[in-house]
């Protein structure tokens, strides 16, 4: 795609911007090579040349790659982290070709849901929505039922029938034996 895009582009790409004067002269702007004065408005042109280009191209093709080694893999944290690092890299070309900065938002969104479903796997065990709230409320359900149960059981229990609580043999000392009276 990006060589497609850099065949519409062949020789140059041309970026202008412009700026008022300023008592009827220009101020040179960082990254731009020609500046006229026309008008009272300073018209400031940059011209990147196609070897530029190619290596962006070059840096795309390579994060392609690997993109698809991930998937390929079934590496969902290289998948991930590739995605948004073509993100950055098509938001970077996207001062070039304007359409870049839409395809890497799709590049960020596919990240997004992975991380998303990964998430889902962790946390609930199912990776869809409709899994995961049936489970949920799955969950819901026995853990009512089970102090339901508990509380019952507790109503029952006569207290006489408990045993007090075990002392805790690391923090409780033990008790010295009780004194014979005489």
């Amino acid at each position: 795609m990006v060589l497609v895009a850099l065949a519409v582009f062949v020789g140059h790409v041309t970026q202008t911007a412009q700026k008022r004067a300023i008592n009827g002269k220009c101020v040179p702007l960082k990254g731009y090579d020609k500046v006229d004065l026309s008008g009272g408005m300073c018209h400031y042109t940059q011209v990147t040349q196609l070897g530029g280009l190619l290596y962006a191209a070059l840096i795309v093709l390579v994060a392609t790659l690997a993109l698809a080694y991930f998937t390929r893999r079934k590496r969902r944290s290289g998948v991930v982290f590739v995605s948004f690092g073509l993100f950055f890299i098509l938001s970077w070309l996207s001062s070039i070709v304007g359409i870049f900065y839409i395809v890497g938002l799709v590049f960020m969104g596919g990240a997004g849901w992975l991380m998303i479903r990964a998430w889902r796997l962790q946390r609930h065990g199912v990776a869809t929505a409709r899994e995961v709230t049936r489970v949920t409320r799955e969950k819901a359900q026995n853990k009512s039922s089970s102090k339901k149960a508990a509380a019952v059981s507790d109503a029952d229990a006569s207290p006489a029938a408990r045993r007090p609580a075990e002392p805790s043999k690391r923090y409780t000392p033990k008790k010295p034996p009780p004194k014979k009276r005489r």
